[in-house]
């Protein structure tokens, strides 16, 4: 007999004769089958057999969590086989009419034998409907009339999957953006200030979840990155909702850890949001980078990039450096200080690095989602700036009050929040597997002498 069919060693002895006899028939049944179907409709080390309740279990291939079982009742001198959805599959069968009993003497196994081929060669038709914010799809087998029977149904998000879940992150992030903007009345007093923050709170945890939804055939490490990121910036946004409390002056003699602790709201978002960039990072450099035999970029780009970059950290010592050491607590800012402006220039390198590394693989992308890609990177990046910040600090003052409160939120929350959802757009819709190289150029034809 070939055990290669079923999942465990068969030990023969803990079979009764009529079960022992059906395991032999089935698993040269199925070695029939693929070779006839090629692939057949069960993997091989999949059947399972159970002694003491008699029983095999062949699960189906086409059709996600269904078995063929089939049961050997002495007790009752049966032999009963059925199409079975339970984690149990002995419990009950998914239709009626793809069950079937037959008397153990004189011929029940080959009779359950021959229904079993029968019920493996049937057609097996899968289909998907989808119902606005949901997806059905549903497995049916074709009966000997032409009917198909439905024996699985499974509901999941719809995707464009779950894209209901992305547009209800780009509106509550741009609710947020207006809330925060123009300090939104609600009756005769102003919203309570973490409103606008909450909703971006919002805005990144529907963003994860669509994420966890549509990127689930994305590679494991690009999915890895781009969920463990996402979770990140989430919980920075959080962080800063709920650790940042009205402003309280520290003592005189307050230590450094003292006055980290009193200033946690202002410097964790930025090491969370710095972990996130990062994560992303190592998400797009699972992607397969084009094989060409030159970059992806000019020569002068990686020059501009370190300009900015050296630029943006020159303005942020500039910062650090104009507090003046007068007392404790000063020197005890510019440790804060000293610790942001770190923070913020990784963060804008990582955000560089980035933009480089989808640049590298657009070759092997679609249009899309490589544009898509490059500008979010790019908001990153600008989002991450010192520099970007201080011009638009500098911009604010010569524009209208009005203007003021929505340019600092589009400038900063909003280029983010726009950032993180354009990259996590280019990871769902980005190829799996590198695009096929173009075929060698022909070789040029000798030149007649």
């Amino acid at each position: 007999m070939s055990a290669g069919w079923f999942a465990d060693p068969i030990d023969e002895t803990t079979l009764g004769e009529p079960l022992a006899r059906l395991v032999g028939d089935v698993s040269w049944m199925l070695d029939r089958l693929e070779a006839e179907l090629a692939p057949g409709p069960v993997m091989l080390g999949t059947a399972r057999v159970d002694p003491e309740a008699a029983t095999v279990v062949l699960p189906h291939r086409l059709v996600p969590g269904c078995s063929l079982v089939v049961q050997v009742a002495e007790w009752s001198s049966s032999v009963g086989c059925w199409w079975s959805l339970e984690e149990d599959p002995r419990t009950s069968p998914a239709s009626w009419e793809l069950a079937a009993e037959f008397p153990l003497r004189p011929d029940g196994p080959a009779q359950a034998l021959a229904w079993l081929g029968r019920e493996l060669r049937r057609p097996v038709v899968e289909r998907a409907e989808g119902y606005g914010v949901a997806r059905r799809r549903r497995w049916s087998v074709v009966l000997d009339d032409g009917y198909e029977l439905p024996v699985r149904v499974r509901w999941s998000p719809e995707s464009g999957e779950g894209r209901w879940l992305l547009w209800a992150a780009v509106a509550t992030s741009v609710l947020g953006w207006a809330v925060n903007a123009t300090g939104l009345q609600l009756g005769d007093g102003a919203l309570p200030r973490p409103t606008g923050e909450a909703l971006e709170v919002l805005a990144l945890a529907a963003l994860l979840g669509w994420f966890g939804v549509a990127g689930r055939d994305r590679p494991a490490r690009m999915r890895a990155g781009m969920l463990a990121g996402l979770l990140l910036a989430a919980l920075g946004q959080a962080a800063g909702l709920v650790l940042t409390g009205p402003y309280e002056q520290p003592p005189p003699t307050a230590s450094v850890p003292e006055l980290f602790g009193s200033l946690l709201g202002a410097w964790l978002p930025t090491l969370l949001g710095t972990a996130a960039l990062a994560c992303y990072l190592v998400a797009f450099l699972g992607l397969p980078a084009a094989e060409a035999p030159r970059p992806a970029w000019p020569r002068a780009l990686p020059v501009a990039a370190g300009l900015a970059w050296g630029a943006d950290l020159a303005v942020g010592l500039v910062w650090l450096a104009r507090v003046e050491p007068t007392g404790e607590i000063t020197g005890s800012l510019a440790w804060y200080g000293g610790l942001t402006s770190i923070l913020r220039s990784v963060a804008s390198g990582l955000a560089l690095v980035l933009l480089f590394v989808v640049l590298d693989r657009r070759r092997g992308m679609a249009r899309r989602p490589a544009r898509a890609g490059l500008a979010g990177a790019g908001l990153l990046a600008l989002a991450s700036s010192v520099l970007f910040q201080t011009v638009v600090g500098l911009v604010s003052p010569l524009l209208p009050l009005s203007l003021v409160l929505p340019v600092l939120g589009a400038a900063f929350s909003l280029t983010w929040l726009a950032g993180t959802a354009l990259l996590a757009i280019a990871a769902v819709e980005a190829p799996a597997t590198p695009a096929p190289a173009a075929p060698p150029p022909a070789p040029l034809s000798p030149r007649a002498g």
